[in-house]
């Protein structure tokens, strides 16, 4: 009977002090360790808390190392990283539209749109109108090019408390992009030397390209947009085409409006400068 008392008292004690740590608040950090406490209060940057060993005694961490906070009535708090809080950002135009500044001296118009999907991260995609413009090779194209990609916001090397993207579009940037063209042009045969003829090609061509920029944004209605890329590529030309029959060669270029590829390695390189304005 004795024991059975003893038993039932340590059973007892041993729910209450189990009760009492389960009702506890749990900060989760960053680093994976866990504070066992009583949060006292919840602010914009800060969280304060109190534990059982050390009575009164109020402590302070910063939200940023914290990954999340489970209340003792199982209620959970989640925290954006300060820079990547979308709520910072919420007054700014998350849409832009852009036109490339010289895509009309190179045979095509290009147009581009982008939307920011959270801070420092966007679609981005451009559409090329192939023929509108300068024929710089005379071979009279006609046709379109499509490009489609993530954009990365590089961040810089340090951050300091309270750090924010000065515009959630704005600064160096890295784009992983696939670019494709489809067009109509004219190929030339040069025949022994003396005489041209002209035939008329149907050119695919594709590529994936990574692409690093820099965006500018001024007060919230223009940007400007200034890239350079270099990636891998294929078309359908195949290599300067001999016929010993006619001895003629064939020409066909190796510019494809959205991108120009290496005539002897698949090598396939982009580079542009484009001006917009952003909306809601």
């Amino acid at each position: 009977m004795k024991n059975i008392l003893l038993n039932s008292i340590a059973l007892t004690l041993f729910m209450i002090v189990g009760i009492s740590v389960f009702s506890q608040d749990k900060i989760y950090k960053t680093n994976s360790e866990v504070i066992l406490c009583k949060i006292t209060e919840v602010a914009e940057e800060e969280v304060k808390y109190t534990t059982e060993t050390t009575g009164n005694i109020v402590y302070v961490i910063d939200v940023d190392r914290i990954e999340k906070i489970v209340l003792e009535n199982g209620k959970e708090l989640t925290f954006n990283v300060r820079m990547d809080d979308p709520e910072l950002y919420a007054h700014q135009s998350p849409n832009a539209f852009k036109f490339g500044l010289f895509s009309p001296l190179t045979g095509a118009i290009s147009v581009g749109y982008e939307r920011s999907l959270s801070p420092g991260k966007s679609l981005e995609g451009t559409l090329g109108i192939i023929g509108i413009g300068r024929d710089i090779d005379g071979v009279d194209p006609k046709g379109a090019y499509i490009k489609a990609g993530m954009k990365f916001i590089l961040r810089p090397d340090f951050t300091l408390k309270g750090m924010k993207y000065s515009h959630q579009l704005n600064g160096w940037y890295f784009k992983p992009e696939f670019d494709f063209s489809f067009y109509q042009s004219d190929a030339y045969s040069n025949n022994w030397g003396y005489a041209t003829n002209t035939s008329r090609k149907n050119i695919a061509a594709g590529a994936f390209i990574l692409n690093f920029g820099k965006q500018m944004v001024l007060s919230n209605i223009f940007l400007v947009d200034l890239y350079v890329g270099v990636g891998y590529g294929a078309d359908n030309n195949g290599d300067d085409g001999y016929d010993p029959n006619t001895g003629a060669y064939e020409y066909t270029s190796p510019y494809h409006y959205g991108f120009v590829m290496g005539q002897d390695v698949p090598l396939a390189a982009t580079a542009g400068l484009r001006i917009g304005f952003l909306t809601k």
